[in-house]
């Protein structure tokens, strides 16, 4: 049976297999151009966030943001030392090639605003280098990992000793022990850098399972999806060994928050999940069904609705963007179209 013969169930109706291709290609296509324009509305590259000051809501430089944005394009940069060459090879040229330059594009603007971003001889502030707050801790790790994974050929860039030295005094505290840190996030961001960068992979396994056990008997509240992206996010790139055990308790948890329309919430938290799902190996009709709804929810300006349902999560118009983007293109070579 040829591609254009075969056909898929999907819902009430059957849509043939390359009818799924097209609308893939017509969303990877539209979400980078998307992307562009958002660079462009923004001042050429940073992530902007809202605040609100008094009555006032103002709209700042996040470099977080921007980081978090930069690692969601891994995948398709082949300049990036986390590429997936296999995430792109579905589309035709020479849409493939377009989108492939206009991703590394847009990479190379976020890498810029982040260099300009930092303090001299110092990290990140939460709201850049105009910000009055003093040095940011998961900022700076996030932002360093983006200025060492983007050399082709080499494992990373060495980081200058001035950077070095800052995530090792970040790391201190709670690496010894004497203090829980107070954003659990960023304390995974600070070791993730330093187990990437220098080697330590014992310190960023051990951190990560203590705070996956703890997680499991210890807190009220399940992990959220920004923590679960974190802790698969941070494995698979520090390639760490035992990811088949964190998979058997993270998948079903993550399952779990699955609708019956495929969706985990908002179109954020569908792409945080299904990003999730893909770090840790899986497959299944639930893979697809999650994409599905994504394609689904894309709006015609290529972007989709960049809102969470949990209070205080990171959230931009581009990183949501980037984020769905991420999820349906790497899923698409997986994804089983005939289980749906």
């Amino acid at each position: 049976m040829s591609t254009t013969e075969q056909r898929i169930s999907c819902g009430p109706r059957t849509i043939p297999e390359a009818e799924i291709y097209a609308a893939l290609a017509r969303s990877a296509q539209a979400a980078v151009q998307a992307l562009s324009r958002e660079q462009l509305d923004e001042g050429g590259a940073p992530c902007l966030e809202t605040i609100s000051r008094g009555q006032e809501r103002l709209l700042t430089p996040r470099p977080y943001l921007s980081a978090l944005t930069y690692r969601c394009l891994d995948f398709f940069d082949p300049s990036s030392i986390w590429g997936e060459a296999s995430s792109f090879s579905w589309l035709r040229e020479p849409l493939r090639n377009h989108l492939i330059a206009e991703v590394a594009r847009i990479r190379w603007n976020l890498r810029q605003s982040l260099a300009r971003q930092r303090g001299p001889g110092t990290g990140w502030r939460l709201y850049g280098r105009a910000g009055l707050a003093e040095i940011d801790p998961g900022t700076t790790a996030a932002a360093t990992l983006v200025l060492v994974g983007s050399r082709p050929g080499a494992p990373h860039r060495p980081l200058d000793r001035e950077l070095l030295s800052l995530l090792r005094e970040f790391a201190r505290p709670f690496e010894m022990g004497s203090q829980k840190p107070p954003d659990w996030i960023a304390a995974a961001e600070i070791t993730g850098a330093l187990t990437i960068c220098d080697r330590r992979n014992l310190l960023l396994e051990s951190r990560l399972r203590n705070h996956l056990e703890k997680s499991g008997t210890i807190q009220p509240s399940p992990l959220s999806l920004p923590e679960i992206q974190t802790v698969t996010n941070l494995w698979r790139k520090a390639a760490l060994p035992g990811l088949d055990a964190i998979a058997e308790w993270l998948i079903p948890e993550l399952l779990s928050r699955q609708d019956e329309s495929g969706r985990f919430g908002t179109p954020h938290e569908t792409a945080l999940a299904l990003n999730s799902l893909l770090d840790l190996g899986d497959s299944g009709p639930h893979l697809a069904r999650a994409a599905i709804a994504l394609l689904r929810d894309q709006k015609q300006s290529g972007l989709w609705l960049s809102e969470v349902n949990s209070p205080g999560d990171p959230v931009s118009s581009m990183l949501t963007c980037a984020l769905c983007f991420s999820a349906i293109a790497r899923g698409t070579h997986i994804v089983d179209w005939g289980e749906i």
